[in-house]
């Protein structure tokens, strides 16, 4: 069973507001890359 976006949003709020720290993987060092700007 899929879940429909309205749950995934709600979710996502839920798990945001519960945890403090939230880890990014595969970010880059290089600002112009796109990967730079996914934790900024």
């Amino acid at each position: 069973m899929t879940e429909t976006p309205a749950n995934d949003i709600a979710a996502l709020r839920r798990i945001l507001k519960a945890n403090h720290t939230i880890a990014v993987v595969g970010l880059s060092a290089e600002w112009h890359r796109p990967s730079f700007f996914a934790a900024k």
